[in-house]
């Protein structure tokens, strides 16, 4: 036998449903893809996004200290050390020492805190950074000029990510429509040859 009207729109809707089911799969590994490389930029941008806010608050309050940076980082040293020791003797002795250089500073405990966090922060996230370094091993920075640079590299980096996943996007959507259209067409050929077919019977069985 033929085949009947119905079994043509049968045919259209089993290609079109094979279609979509290769389009939708295409379709997911790409957003696969594109979250895993998303994901790398963003992180890249949120670390220098952190690394920056720890170098404005580094750059402020040091600027306004009254002392020399040397000095805070002896502050600085002396905080950690304090907070170190179980001598009670010791720390009496370093805390007087802390208090008279705090004082001098000009800066409240609470901008000394986030003065030393952002310090802290600046030397795990910058090994680079070009930092005075007290006999015990406390690092305080110098300055923030090559942490500057290095935001500056992590901003770029993730840019790149996201104009690297753009044009790809761009590609893939170009090669999923090049498909589409290479399917459809075939589909469509099918259709027609089948109907072709399908007219041909009728007419033979017609004489």
């Amino acid at each position: 036998t033929g085949l009947s009207k119905a079994g043509v729109v049968g045919l259209a809707i089993a290609g079109v449903v094979g279609l979509s089911a290769a389009v939708y799969k295409f379709n997911q590994k790409s957003k696969e893809t594109e979250e895993v490389n998303l994901d790398v930029a963003k992180s890249l941008s949120d670390q220098a996004s952190s690394l920056e806010s720890s170098v404005e608050t580094f750059d402020k309050l040091s600027g306004k200290a009254k002392i020399s940076n040397d000095e805070l980082a002896r502050l600085n040293d002396l905080n950690i050390r304090i907070s170190q020791s179980s001598n009670p003797g010791e720390i009496a002795e370093l805390q007087k020492q802390y208090d008279y250089l705090a004082q001098k500073s000009g800066l409240s405990k609470d901008e000394l805190e986030k003065l030393f966090k952002a310090n802290e922060d600046i030397i795990k996230q910058s090994p680079d950074v070009k930092t005075q370094v007290s006999e015990q091993g406390n690092a305080f920075a110098k300055n923030t000029d090559e942490v500057k640079k290095q935001i500056q590299a992590l901003r770029d980096l993730s840019e790149s990510q996201i104009k690297g996943e753009q044009a790809k996007l761009l590609d893939q959507e170009a090669e999923a429509r090049k498909r589409i259209n290479e399917q459809t067409d075939l589909l469509e050929k099918k259709i027609c040859l089948k109907e072709k077919l399908n007219k041909g019977f009728l007419k033979l069985t017609k004489k």
